[in-house]
């Protein structure tokens, strides 16, 4: 290591020249904390050596100084006003100080000074970018590609503000070619995969894919690969990386729900599945299936890593796989009842997974004659030994917990007491009796806004007491509805019909500054929200039991409101719609969800037949029911709907085929809805390869706001809105705080 050159004054006209070559070797070789004393040390010999001052200046910029940048270059621009460096790196502090204008000022003073150099024109459409002119720092960045045509990073923020101006499909070519410059860029791959998504390309995966590859923790990356394996599970599940599902389904940013279907198909991929399930559908029967599963078998089964983060993480939504699995229950049951098999790791972290799974699902697998008593001997051997004091497997615990909820045994007062050994063991006794109990004493501090009188809100608030909608892990993302600015106002937000708490939550998370109400009729789904809420140390929500027929009681208005899937459950949703409108302010926002009459037709045939069998909404009834559906047996046909999230819980089902009330609309209809409450339709939420086809049928509606054109692409379309409509409205024209959430 060079020592530090010592100056002196008499020697201050030659040795500053010299000085200044050590501190530039050091300088850009990345040794500034060795370079910075010899710039001091020349400016206390000369305070007007002024690349002294500018490279100090630079240093101070690097380190987050900028303040102290601005005075120090701007002293060598006094010095010298003709350098064009000077000037760009002016540009720089100032840029990063949010000092937008002053920075582009920079910019052009030193293009004006030098017209070729490229960097000012690059920062110049970084900072007009910044501040939202796309269309100057579109014509930045192609003079700085005109001098420098290798210049990678400029290819992607052109292709960035490209997109921004619309035209997807010349800022494809602009990522493309930057990647071809320089492939190690994962921001570039997340933004070309982002640009294929809204184009309707499943091409994106594996944009995605080389992007987690590159930073395997990046939350947005995996956030957005679980979107598109969320939108397209049949047309990726041939080109997915198991190895990047896994690592999505442990993150904190994504939904585990979201990515359940194509799980379901990658598992249904594997030999071993493939001949279980033919076994299953042929109906071989219990003997057969215990021969085909042998111990080696079964733990080929347990340790699929896959499986086991599907089990512990999300929801089985394949019905042929939840038949097998419903099989391995039954006779993993007997062969540990019998003793036909030893337990291991492999083997007793299965069986946790099963007992995760089955609470989650509302023990909506079917229940076989046989099993029930093998159950009764289960629970018989495990009171027997607490009642004596002794030690008794831990996998006879969780075995019974993959059939019944432990809180709800006649155990659940002597299982609190013991200690168990296994960390899965204790997830399970966590899941299934901490946190109910949790739930329970938190009941007595949800406040009652009003006294639920109409009939239909207690028919259906007694629905969601005894099926709180829906059991959930983890929220996740926001699935890219809002970008996040914590520099806006604080908003007035409420959620109407917020259930569990997985709306309200990701609410929270996409409105970080806001002030959030939360009400519903149901009691303990309004505990598990809460419950959920404190675990995720989410401070900003209130909530409250109320019916939206009498929230003027509030006496207060929001800036924005969210009613989804809850409307359409009301005796007339248009007086519940209209007391939602009477509590948004002026310019505010509210999202509505409802039911499409045309994409629920296999429902609504279903629920015919459900009556006409007198099927009452009960967990026998419905488990019965499910198996007969999927069956296609009792006149039932396997619709459609057996492939969606919600016909795998007891809840979801209950809410998709046995709910007290349902109405159902059309687009016409939802705008004979906003004109008699006078509210702005702003456009449908739907998946960006819908928008591609809508637009390309309805070229003068890029934004998609005719419900008129809606209602013409549903009649040629009837699956699209099979979820539910969901929209955005405006009463009025938005505030300012609102319209920058676009």
């Amino acid at each position: 290591m060079a020592a530090t050159p010592t100056i002196s004054r008499s020697a201050q006209i030659v040795i500053p020249s010299q000085a200044i070559q050590i501190a530039l070797k050091h300088h850009q070789a990345g040794r500034l904390s060795e370079a910075e004393p010899i710039y001091q040390q020349i400016l206390a010999v000369e305070p007007d050596h002024a690349d002294a001052l500018n490279l100090l200046g630079v240093i101070a910029h690097k380190s987050g100084r900028n303040e102290t940048a601005v005075e120090l270059i701007g002293k060598a621009i006094q010095v010298n006003p003709s350098n064009s460096y000077y000037l760009n790196g002016l540009g720089e502090a100032y840029r990063a100080m949010l000092m937008l204008d002053p920075a582009i000022e920079c910019y052009r003073k030193a293009i004006t000074l030098q017209p070729k150099l490229v960097e000012a024109h690059y920062n110049l459409g970084l900072a007009l970018k910044e501040k939202g002119d796309f269309v100057a720092a579109e014509a930045s960045y192609r003079k700085a590609l005109k001098l420098n045509p290798n210049f990678a990073e400029a290819y992607g923020n052109l292709g960035n503000v490209i997109a921004r101006l619309g035209r997807l499909d010349e800022a494809v070519p602009c990522y493309r070619k930057a990647l071809k410059l320089n492939p190690n860029v994962a921001e570039v791959h997340f933004n070309l995969g982002n640009a294929l998504m809204s184009l309707g390309k499943v091409a994106a995966i594996s944009c995605f894919q080389e992007a987690i590859r590159l930073e395997s923790g990046n939350p947005l990356y995996l956030g957005a690969f679980s979107r598109v394996l969320f939108f397209y599970p049949n047309d990726v599940v041939d080109y997915v990386d198991q190895s990047f599902v896994l690592l999505a389904l442990k993150n904190t940013a994504v939904d585990p729900y979201k990515l359940s279907a194509v799980i379901g198909k990658l598992v249904c991929r594997a030999p071993l599945i493939q001949r279980l399930m033919a076994a299953s559908e042929a109906g071989e029967g219990m003997p057969k299936l215990e021969a085909l599963l042998d111990a080696g078998t079964l733990r080929q089964v347990a340790g699929m890593p896959l499986l086991l983060a599907l089990l512990e993480d999300a929801v089985v939504s394949d019905w042929r796989l939840e038949c097998v699995l419903t099989d391995l229950r039954q006779v993993l049951l007997g062969k540990i009842i019998r003793a036909e098999t030893a337990t291991d790791q492999v083997l007793n972290r299965f069986v946790c997974a099963l007992a995760l799974q089955c609470f989650s699902n509302d023990y909506v697998w079917l229940e076989s004659e046989g099993e029930a008593e093998l159950l009764a001997e289960l629970e018989k051997r495990i009171t027997g030994s607490i009642e004596k004091d002794k030690d008794f497997p831990e996998l006879w615990l969780v075995l019974l917990a993959a059939y019944r909820a432990l809180y709800r045994t006649g155990l659940a007062e002597r299982l609190s007491s013991r200690n168990w050994s296994d960390e899965r063991v204790q997830a399970v006794i966590k899941r299934q009796l901490w946190e109910p109990r949790q739930e329970e004493d938190l009941k007595q501090t949800i406040t009652a806004l009003n006294r639920v009188e109409d009939e239909v809100s207690l028919a259906v608030r007694r629905q969601y007491e005894e099926n709180p909608y829906p059991r959930w892990t983890r929220v996740g993302d926001s699935g890219g509805e809002h970008p996040t600015d914590d520099r806006l106002e604080k908003l007035d937000i409420l959620v109407a019909g917020g259930g569990t708490g997985s709306h309200s939550i990701g609410v929270a998370l996409r409105y970080k500054n806001a002030n959030i109400v939360a009400v519903d009729l149901s009691l303990a789904s309004l505990a598990y929200a809460k419950r959920a809420t404190a675990a995720l140390g989410i401070a900003n929500i209130e909530y409250q039991q109320a019916d939206i027929l009498k929230l003027n009681l509030l006496d207060r208005q929001f800036d924005v409101i969210e009613c989804v899937g809850v409307l359409h459950h009301m005796k007339e949703p248009l007086a519940g719609w209209r007391n939602l409108e009477a509590l948004l302010r002026p310019g505010g926002r509210m999202r509505i969800g409802l039911y499409s009459r045309r994409a629920r037709r296999e429902v609504t045939l279903t629920r015919q037949r459900i009556t006409e069998l007198g099927y009452a909404p009960t967990l026998d009834k419905i488990r019965r029911c499910r198996r007969e559906i999927m069956t296609e047996a009792a006149g039932f046909t396997r619709y459609s709907f057996v492939d969606s999230m919600d016909f795998f819980s007891t809840s979801t089902c209950r809410d998709l085929l046995f709910h007290v009330q349902e109405h159902q609309f059309s687009p016409l209809e939802i705008q004979a809805c906003l004109d008699q409450l006078g509210l702005e339709f702003g456009g449908f939420l739907v998946s960006p390869q819908t928008m591609q086809r809508y637009t390309g049928r309805f070229p003068r509606d890029p934004r998609g706001l005719s419900l008129g054109n809606w209602e013409l692409f549903e009649e040629e379309n009837p699956d699209t809105f099979w979820g539910m409509f969901q929209f955005w409205v405006t009463k009025g024209h938005p505030v300012e705080a609102l319209s920058r959430l676009e």
